[in-house]
């Protein structure tokens, strides 16, 4: 059994859409399969967006909702046929009937809580995936709507709810027991429920969580994740015109790439599939010939992953000391400023941590997200007053609009050079590393540039390392 899971991306357009409905019309002659569908691309921005005009009491909040009704009408009329049309035009009605519904509501009120933005940004599924039903339905397969908030109990962390697995796995086996072979069940990403019924979402790209979550507890052989791309690939195709797919990658190397920017899957959704041993495919549903990138559990450690990704709208922060007297008390009472707003890891808008000591110099650095550096500085500045006062800490730097570009070369092309070769290239292009740090778990190596030069940094390096990577692709392609 598959699950298999469609992005917004791949039925953005009616044509893209027929697409779809045809690569699952093979797989089902396949295998058993499940598939899980995001909203149509572009749509989940527009309810968050009629959201923000409803709670401001702005009349936009009506025409966004109307061109929602619009997009889904015109692909409901294209992509399914008479008599399943009609039954369809009742369902797609009777949720854009809700949407308004809910939109007014909000235009009444005075505040907007997470709980009424889950509740209306979930509608985008519920809207394609009945499309989705229809459309196979118009083709002669059989397929039926199982809507996830049923069977994915979550917490009421509204907006990046957390999956109580215990009932979910369970939910989930119940649901899915006694469903015929020739039944296509159609799920909604990206949509929970909590302990008293009110709908949660699981985070942006839940989508792939949710196909993940399905995928575990059900124990399927394999879950695929359709998206835009030929799998991974060695840097942002957006940024970097001549990159390359890597063929297979080990769960704990795409958690890595992932957490520093690479737009690969959902991190979340690795978790259930690693622990179950189930492998994961990314393939390309435009190319839908191409092998994309298979994730799976490693028994080799020799890692040939080979990735350039970053991460940029961030600040540089740097707190200064003339000696290491007390550094260890100031690191530790930084990291509890740190962790109190939940800043652990990067993804999450959150830090890197560095600390370099001179015979008379000390400094701690932490790397975050401009959104929020003001609002930490500030805290931070409360509580080293003394400090700072005092002169125990000189200054307190703070550096705006950085990129960080990490660089992935994998144990098996581990080799000292890389890190010489990067400095000298970008060295000589006049690029400014103002932070540097290497971790060895998967041989990733990150710097800091201003802003404005992280896409052309990003060019310098994954050219000069992956010289030879890129020769092979030019000569397939000649």
């Amino acid at each position: 059994m598959k699950v298999i899971k469609f992005g917004g991306t791949s039925i953005g357009t009616v044509e893209r859409f027929i697409n779809v409905v045809n690569i699952i019309k093979n797989k089902c002659e396949e295998d058993k399969i499940i598939v899980v569908l995001s909203a149509i691309g572009g749509i989940t921005d527009e309810l968050i967006n009629a959201v923000y005009y409803a709670s401001e009491k702005n009349n936009n909040y009506l025409k966004i909702a109307e061109k929602i009704k619009s997009v889904h009408f015109d692909f409901l009329n294209k992509l399914i046929r008479e008599p399943i049309k009609e039954q369809i035009i009742t369902v797609i009605e009777k949720i854009i009937t809700e949407l308004f519904i809910k939109l007014q509501g909000l235009y009444q009120k005075n505040n907007v809580s997470p709980k009424d933005k889950d509740s209306i940004i979930s509608l985008g599924e519920y809207l394609s995936n009945n499309l989705l039903v229809g459309a196979l339905k118009s083709i002669g397969l059989e397929a039926k709507f199982f809507d996830s908030k049923n069977f994915i109990r979550t917490d009421s962390t509204f907006g990046e709810a957390n999956v109580n697995f215990h009932l979910t796995n369970k939910l989930i086996a119940e649901s899915f027991r006694d469903i015929d072979r020739t039944i296509i069940p159609v799920v909604n990403g990206f949509v929970g429920s909590d302990e008293q019924g009110n709908v949660t979402t699981l985070g942006r790209s839940g989508s792939d969580y949710t196909a993940a979550i399905i995928g575990a507890a059900l124990k399927a052989d394999i879950v695929e994740i359709w998206t835009d791309v030929n799998g991974v690939l060695s840097a942002d195709p957006k940024i970097v015109e001549n990159t390359f797919p890597i063929k297979e990658l080990d769960y704990n190397e795409v958690a890595e790439i992932a957490s520093f920017g690479a737009k690969v899957i959902f991190p979340k959704s690795m978790e259930p599939l690693q622990k179950q041993n189930i492998p994961m495919v990314i393939l390309n549903s435009f190319n839908p010939k191409d092998k994309g990138t298979v994730v799976r559990n490693k028994s080799s450690e020799s890692s040939d992953i080979r990735v350039v990704t970053s991460m940029k709208n961030l600040s540089l922060v740097m707190l200064e000391k003339q000696n290491s007297k007390e550094s260890l008390g100031i690191l530790i009472r930084l990291l509890k400023i740190l962790s109190k707003h939940k800043l652990t890891y990067l993804l999450n808008g959150g830090t890197i941590l560095q600390q370099s000591m001179g015979i008379h110099h000390f400094v701690v650095s932490f790397i975050t997200s401009s959104l929020t550096v003001e609002k930490l500085i500030k805290e931070v500045q409360n509580e080293f007053e003394y400090e700072l006062k005092s002169s125990i800490i000189s200054k307190i730097r703070v550096l705006n609009n950085v990129a960080i570009i990490s660089v992935f070369v994998g144990n098996k092309y581990r080799h000292s050079t890389n890190i010489r070769r990067i400095f000298e290239t970008l060295s000589n292009n006049k690029i400014k590393v103002h932070l540097f740090f290497h971790r060895s778990s998967i041989e990733d190596i990150s710097l800091v540039v201003d802003q404005k030069n992280e896409e052309a940094a990003i060019n310098l390096i994954h050219n000069e390392l992956f010289f030879e990577e890129i020769k092979k692709l030019e000569a397939n392609v000649a």
